[in-house]
């Protein structure tokens, strides 16, 4: 049976009865005990608010990429440090740094700083290609003075 599909099956008893805290924590064992993929672990951390947590901190050991981190720190509050650090140690996008920023106070000043490093290379190489394409442009007559 796909990870999928148990997930499936348990949302729907929840929502046909009120689970019990015996029910949710048989749940959890049969989840996380099929040593889920990262996929896997994303899935529940977006889906079964329960859960988030110890799945994050799953995800967290399973090499994730930015796009894990991503998820963790935008829905597993308790692991959002943790992942924004990781997440600035693997060649964060913009976009990832302003995540950082926006959910992580404790970051913030390093992800400013990042976000204005590369805002300034980007200015810098945009300013080095009008340079050499001046460069190659055709001359144009001067204007004739009036």
């Amino acid at each position: 049976m796909s990870l999928k599909t148990l997930l499936n099956k348990i949302w729907q008893k929840f929502f046909k009865q009120n689970p019990s805290n015996d029910d949710l924590e048989e749940a959890r064992k049969m989840l996380l005990k099929k040593n889920p993929s990262n996929l896997d672990l994303v899935y529940i951390i977006e889906h079964v608010r329960p859960f988030r947590e110890e799945a994050g901190k799953m995800l967290l050991k399973q090499n994730p990429n930015n796009d894990d981190l991503y998820v963790i720190i935008k829905y597993v509050k308790s692991l959002r440090e943790e992942a924004g650090k990781m997440l600035l140690k693997q060649n964060p996008s913009n976009l990832d740094l302003l995540l950082i920023n926006k959910y992580v106070k404790s970051l913030r000043e390093e992800t400013w700083k990042k976000l204005l490093n590369s805002i300034n290379h980007a200015f810098r190489y945009t300013v080095e290609c009008v340079k050499s394409l001046g460069k190659k442009a055709v001359k144009l007559p001067e204007r004739p003075k009036i």
